[in-house]
Order: C-alpha cells, then structure tokens, then sequence
C-alpha cells in the first residue's frame, strides 16, 4: 500500500468516499478527524493572521510527489495537507509572514499537540520552507484526540440568542440556535451547505465556528459569482434566506427553460449560485445576445441582475 511522507495511505482517487470539501480550500481533503483539525487552522489563519479568500491558491490535496525528490508521495497525496495562500508564500521563501504572524502561528500549533506542522518550521538542511503549507504530522490515534478537543471547543460555545418578540424575559441560554435561528432550521442549512460541500462538521443544530465559516462561504460566492447584495458575516439571517429561497424557487427554474441552459445540463434547485449556475446565466446572455442586449445588456458577466432577470421574465433579487 502506497503511503505519503507522513504514514498517511494514498488516495488514487479524487472522487473517492473518504474525501471532502472544507471552507476556503480548493480541492479535497481527508473526511472525519483530519478534515477537522484542517479546517481550524484554516479558519484560525482566516481569523487571525490574514484572509483566506478561498481563492486559486488555497489548495487541498493532489496526488504527487513530495516537492524536489524523485521518490516518495507528498501529503497532499493521503488528503492530509493544504497549502493556503500559496501565491503569497511560495515555496522556497523564507519568513513571509510577519515576525508577529509566525510567533502567533507558532503559538497555535501547540494547541495541536505535535500532530499539525508548518512548512515554515522545516529543517533547511532538510527541505525548503514552505510558509504556505500545512500537514497532519502524526497517526490516527492523536490525531482523532485533537480533533475531539476541537469538536467540544466548537460545539461547547453558547451562541447569542435574542428575546422572543413581545418577551419580557431573556431567552434562555442554549449552545444550539443564533438569534432566533431555531435548532431544526441550523440542521437545515448544516445539511444544505454539505450538499453543496461547505460544510464538513456534524448536523447537530449548533451555530459554532465551523457552521458560521460555511455560511460565510456562501455568501461569498453568492457575491462573488451572483453579485449578491449580501453581507458575508457568517450569518444566516433573513437577508440570506430570501437570495436562497430566489435562487432556488425562481432563478434556477427559470434558467432550466432556456436552451443555452439545457445544453450545459441540468441543473439543480440547490438555492446555491456558485460557479456553475454563473456559467448558466452567462450561456444563456451569450447565446441570446442581441434579446440581452434589446433589454440593456452590455456585458455576458454571469450575474442575474435586473437587465437579465428582465429578460428571463422573471422578478429581480431586492
């Protein structure tokens, strides 16, 4: 059985069922516990050292060898590594973060109890530095304890919880909604966000980091490819709902009826305005040029804004 560096077996296969997606990564890594402590230090450098925007050089794993040798797989290979903003670290560079950033890095790798290394952290007599890389470092046994640890910090928080409308009494204190967001509805949008493959933690109706960090997610790529009006705060209030509910309950059955659409394939009434239902929306302007244009396009971008929801027939997002 072929192994990475790390001990870790190969994964030949991309669309193999022991592989997910998480927040900001391109790519997939390894399910359960490694996809855990892979998403907290990606969410923590997020947080805390700078953004991930989730963009082309946020990698996740890639079936290769190790970098410089002609032997050996590298840990992308086994799905247990990410490479975060790899066009402002590249390999080879030394200290491209900050003094502060490194010391702050550092300092959270112990939360990791050895299991997570830092490329920044190699041995030069060994191997380059690779400030943008991040590995799983240890076996199965330490690394399902870390990620327990992480599970209960995550799930263990209280979230805010606002008054009840008319209520003279605080809501009680409860770790499983977010102001009003009830325990039913958090397990609905964990469930939509892991068919869409946002979402790797548990459906269990907590509002934790994990969650808010999928929500966030979405509502960048609802910016970034629909041109949403939304807030990417991380969460789901009245705002996200009603462009999911457009997406999913008017948008997309409208896309569904247009030749240009029908041709790229069908698709789904997920609610999600991500990459594929932009290349829809662009199809159908292209193909239709001269009726886009008749109702005021001028550019084929994608984006179901007013000019093209016109033409579609259907109403704007508001």
């Amino acid at each position: 059985m072929a192994t990475s560096q790390n001990g870790w077996p190969v994964i030949f296969n991309s669309g193999d069922n022991r592989l997910t997606r998480i927040p900001k990564i391109i790519g997939k890594v390894r399910d359960g516990d490694v996809a855990v402590i892979l998403t907290d230090i990606v969410l923590w450098i997020d947080k805390h050292i700078e953004d991930v925007d989730a963009g082309r050089d946020d990698w996740g794993g890639a079936v290769r060898p190790i970098r410089g040798k002609t032997r050996g797989y590298s840990n992308h290979a086994s799905y247990t590594a990410v490479d975060v903003n790899a066009l402002r670290h590249p390999r080879g560079a030394v200290n491209t973060f900050a003094a502060a950033q490194r010391k702050a890095i550092r300092a959270r790798l112990k939360y990791y109890e050895g299991v997570l290394r830092w490329g920044g952290d190699y041995n030069l007599l060994i191997s380059k530095r690779d400030d943008m890389h991040f590995e799983i470092n240890a076996g199965s046994a330490a690394v399902k304890r870390v990620a327990d640890k992480i599970r209960r910090a995550n799930n263990g928080a209280v979230e805010e919880v606002t008054k009840p409308t008319g209520s003279t009494k605080p809501a009680p204190k409860t770790k499983a909604v977010w102001k009003g967001l009830s325990v039913e509805d958090t397990k609905k949008v964990q469930r939509f966000l892991r068919s869409v493959d946002l979402y790797t933690g548990k459906i269990d109706g907590v509002y934790g980091a994990m969650t808010r960090a999928a929500v966030k997610a979405y509502q960048q790529r609802a910016v970034t490819y629909g041109g949403a009006p939304l807030k990417a705060d991380g969460y789901w209030g009245p705002d996200t709902q009603r462009w999911f509910e457009w997406v999913r309950d008017t948008l997309q059955p409208a896309l569904g009826k247009w030749k240009a659409s029908q041709r790229l394939g069908k698709l789904r009434r997920d609610g999600d305005y991500g990459p594929l239902v932009a290349k829809h929306v662009k199809e159908i302007q292209s193909d239709n040029w001269a009726l886009y244009k008749r109702h005021g396009g001028g550019v084929a971008d994608g984006q179901a804004g007013k000019i093209t929801c016109r033409m579609l027939g259907i109403p704007a997002f508001k």
